[in-house]
């Protein structure tokens, strides 16, 4: 049996017991069961194999026309794809085509007046139905779940849809008739709907486009007696409900007028693009009005507002929240729990008050570093013998009911209000990470103990490097606010505490990859220090107990180098940061001549876009510039020029570039005028062979006046330098 066969049987016996009961007199004919009276054939079941994907219902039946069907009919037969109905049929039945996953044609004549309940429920593959002029009914949730359904008509005379196309996630556009006076539910989650016209007659308007997503407007007839649309935004006529705003609406700030003293509860759901929403004076209540809407950032909130419900500010990214009022005012705004929004957020006053405002701080940290005793926790002294605390903003710190403030392992800042008898005051609390305090207490005594001025440079890195090595090695600590919390760390840790160490000396540093080290791990790193000229690599060791042994090696290049046959090998190039933009490749180093561009040498520096490598390399290895897809320059015939036309990269000879085209594309434009502005800022160097195509004053000098000659160029303010 194949995979249909299956299916079909293992729904022949799992829905038998959903068949209609057959009537005792009922007779059987062409795949159906039937009754007849008054001349007229009702179907009653449907006895066609369970694996058919094309039904014709037949017109007559013994010669009489057949004008009903049963509830259900047809729900046993996920396989069918096309039914043509009987051209006497009045009534599509409740249920009739429920869960038909695989219809996709329903022909339904015109004698149909009426489609019931759940006729075409969670018919996922229907995109298209042609309702008759005829209909002039249409059941709750008759196109229930059709999550396939593009398009459909609502014939004239139909004046009710209740929750009718409901989950109908692919409608897109819809068109109501005049004679609607009842819209319940109608297109809730319909999240291709992106605009919709309401009709004159509709009277009743009830979450008909909750959770349209992508709903960009709504737009009511002008004669309208009950409701209005402003700016594609549903009101009633009067203007002071607001009902629903278009979820997919590209806007993102919004004022919601004066007039509106009340905003329905989900007419904000979901909200895709608004950020910034002004609520107007006059609303005393928000009640999940803004429940998962992602983008709003700043809320403007009136002072008539009273009390703020469950969920109504969950999620987001809100920052602001704006009240008109005073702080004494905020605290007898009733918020209901799961409003995290709110929590986060800091909130601004609009009016000042005369309560007396404190200050606390406290701080967060691990059980490895105890917090100074005054920072652990604030106990609020007050006078009166019923004495309350309340957080009206932040969700940082808690309060007991005897006025014992503590962290809740977070940072930010809360409020608390305090009623002390007749008198308000407020505690602003401050919650921070007390591990980076920590840390920069240990360095600076650390400096001013070991650092003396009289010291050089050499002897200062010496005494830096003992820090880091007098602690254990431990693999979890990365990064050196870890380690001095802790007492261990590993590389990451020590490369960091050295460069925060020579930052702090006004010594130029910066983290290296140094997983080619040796014994090193895949993922070590150590740090190079710059200073007149000289670069010193600090390496704090890789494992063990304290004391480790440390190591600092002088470097006169960026350029990491092993011996090779008849000169050195340079592997590794060791930037600073991604403004090492420009690369030139000495032809000595050390003495050495530079023969070879070693394994990944551009491995660390994906940032890098132009290298001048020098007639001394005679190899360059396969994996030399992994994935690069900038420009090399070299002299004619060598090494540099066979490996580019090799690999597909650019090459440019020395000294080869067009007067201007100082970034090698082959083209003179604005682009060159950046590259040459970021040399002069020190952001981004350029090549000797880059310099000399930009001194297009031909002075030896890269000056503001070369940036500005090329710039008239390219806009045909000069033809030529």
């Amino acid at each position: 049996m194949n995979a249909k066969g299956v299916l079909c049987a293992l729904l022949a016996v799992g829905c038998v017991c959903a068949l209609a009961p057959v009537t005792a007199n009922a007779k059987e004919s062409d795949g159906f069961t039937y009754t007849i009276e008054n001349g007229e054939v009702t179907l009653e079941t449907c006895t066609l194999p369970m694996d058919t994907t094309e039904i014709i219902v037949p017109d007559t039946i013994e010669g009489k026309p057949v004008t009903q069907l049963s509830e259900r009919m047809f729900r046993n037969y996920p396989l069918v794809e096309t039914v043509i109905l009987p051209s006497h049929l009045t009534v599509i039945p409740d249920g009739c085509f429920v869960m038909c996953d695989a219809l996709q044609k329903v022909q339904i004549p015109d004698s149909v007046t009426e489609i019931g309940e759940n006729a075409f429920g969670n018919c996922d593959s229907l995109q298209e139905i042609t309702l008759p002029p005829s209909v002039q009914r249409i059941g709750r949730a008759a196109f229930y779940g059709c999550d396939a359904l593009e398009t459909v008509n609502i014939p004239e005379g139909v004046t009710e849809l209740q929750s009718t196309f409901g989950d109908c996630h692919s409608l897109r556009e819809v068109a109501l008739p005049a004679t609607i006076t009842t819209l319940d539910s109608a297109f809730t989650r319909c999240t291709a709907l992106q605009r919709i016209e309401i009709p004159s007659g509709v009277e009743h308007f009830e979450d008909s486009l909750f959770d349209c997503t992508a709903l960009e407007s709504i737009t009511v007839a002008d004669d309208n007696a009950v409701f209005t649309s402003k700016d594609g935004v549903l009101f009633t006529k009067d203007e002071q409900t607001l009902l629903q705003y278009p979820l997919g609406n590209p806007r993102t700030d919004y004022v919601i007028p004066d007039t509106v003293t009340e905003i329905a509860d989900t007419a904000f759901w979901r909200c895709q693009y608004l950020a910034n929403v002004t609520i107007p004076e006059g609303i005393t209540e928000l009640c999940r009005e803004f429940y998962g809407s992602p983008a709003i950032q700043t809320v403007t909130l009136p002072k008539s507002l009273v009390r703020i419900d469950v969920n109504t500010f969950t999620q987001g990214a809100t920052t602001d929240f704006y009240y008109a009022g005073s702080m004494v005012d905020w605290g007898k705004v009733e918020i209901a729990d799961v409003n995290y929004a709110i929590y986060r957020a800091t909130i601004h006053f609009g009016e000042p008050d005369n309560a007396e405002h404190r200050q606390a701080l406290l701080y967060i940290a691990p059980d490895a570093l105890p917090v100074p005793d005054e920072n652990a926790a604030f106990q609020i002294e007050t006078k009166s013998d019923t004495p309350t605390f309340k957080i009206i903003s932040g969700n940082a710190a808690e309060v007991s009911g005897t006025g014992l403030v503590t962290p809740k392992n977070l940072e930010g800042s809360t409020i608390i209000q305090i009623t002390d008898g007749e008198t308000i005051s407020f505690l602003h609390v401050t919650v921070q990470d007390y591990c980076p305090v920590h840390a920069d207490a240990v360095l600076t005594d650390f400096l001013k103990t070991h650092i003396t001025d009289d010291m050089t440079t050499e002897e200062k890195l010496d005494a830096i490097c003992q820090l880091p090595a007098s602690m254990d090695y431990n693999a979890d600590h990365w990064d050196y606010v870890e380690m001095l919390t802790y007492g261990t760390g590993n590389c990451g840790g020590s490369a960091t505490m050295l460069v925060e160490m020579c930052r702090r000396l006004g010594i130029e540093a910066w983290v290296r990859s140094a997983v080619r080290g040796p014994n090193a791990g895949s993922a070590h790193v150590n740090a190079l220090a710059a200073a007149d000229g000289v670069y010193y690599e600090l390496e704090a060791g890789y494992t063990g107990t304290a004391p480790r042994p440390y190591k600092i090696t002088k470097r006169t290049s960026l350029c990491k180098y092993k011996d090779a046959p008849g000169g050195i090998d340079v592997y590794q190039y060791d930037g600073k940061n991604e403004r090492q933009t420009a690369l030139e490749i000495p032809e000595t180093i050390d003495g050495k001549p530079v023969v070879r561009i070693g394994d990944e040498f551009l491995k660390e520096n994906p940032w890098v876009r132009s290298v001048e490598l020098p007639d001394s390399v005679t190899e360059i290895s396969e994996s030399a510039f992994p994935g690069f897809e900038g420009v090399l320059f070299g002299e004619k015939g060598s090494a540099a020029e066979g490996f580019a036309d090799a690999h597909g990269i650019r090459f440019f000879p020395i000294n080869g570039l067009n007067p201007g085209d100082v970034n090698a594309d082959d083209s003179l434009d604005i682009l060159d005028v950046i590259a040459v502005n970021r040399h002069l800022l020190g952001a981004a160097p350029l090549t000797p062979t880059q310099k000399n195509a930009a001194d297009v004053d031909a002075d030896t000098e890269i000056t503001p006046t070369d940036s500005l000659l090329i710039l008239k160029c390219v806009v045909g303010l000069i033809e030529t330098f």
